[in-house]
């Protein structure tokens, strides 16, 4: 069985001022790097077989964090990366859902992606990863909004998650998912208490 432990990257720039952020990019703010030094931290008793990422500079830059103190390289795949949102990248979440709800089913007419899409892609990367280590525990470094999409097929309340939610996945939470029978299960919702429990200092 291989376990998965997702962790979104820490808090962004573009998160600070509630900017849209798919596939375009914005530096951690002073916070997220000590969310993830805490995370780092808190995971340290994990043994981990590889560390996967986005190759999104956000990601790699926490991915890198987490493996600093461990002897394995980073394998950064494009198929983690976030949901692409087309023409409303860096768009402010009130000017470009000014209802306060981000799409059902995605940005293909802003010239952006599907959700479906983006589910797939990250499901089929998950699976190859699976095959790969069967049974082992495996870091994925990913974004808020494609953990979301594979959320919602285990949760209505994940599927129906609004821009005032989106707390529920909190930068640097760790999502834990379970892989065996090519059957995903999932073992915990998102939980920063793998951060929280560190005594590093900000």
């Amino acid at each position: 069985m291989t376990t998965f432990f997702i962790i979104r990257h820490g808090k962004t720039l573009f998160n600070e001022k509630e900017r849209l952020q798919g596939w375009c990019d914005s530096p951690l703010t002073d916070e997220g790097c000590a969310q993830m030094r805490r995370l780092s931290e808190g995971l340290k008793d994990i043994e981990f077989s590889a560390i996967y990422s986005s190759t999104s500079p956000r990601a790699l830059t926490c991915a890198s964090m987490l493996a600093s103190d461990r002897s394995l390289d980073i394998r950064a795949r494009e198929s983690l990366k976030e949901v692409g949102y087309g023409s409303l990248e860096g768009e402010y979440l009130a000017d470009a859902f000014p209802e306060g709800q981000l799409s059902k089913v995605g940005y293909a007419q802003f010239n952006g992606e599907d959700l479906y899409t983006a589910q797939q892609r990250f499901v089929r990367e998950m699976q190859h990863i699976a095959e790969e280590f069967p049974d082992d525990n495996v870091a994925v470094v990913t974004h808020g909004h494609l953990i979301k999409t594979l959320l919602g097929s285990f949760s209505q309340q994940f599927a129906a998650e609004t821009i005032k939610s989106a707390d529920q996945i909190p930068p640097c939470s760790v999502t834990v998912l379970k892989y065996e029978n090519n059957r995903f299960t999932l073992d915990t919702l998102p939980d920063i208490t793998w951060r929280t429990s560190s005594d590093l200092s900000k």
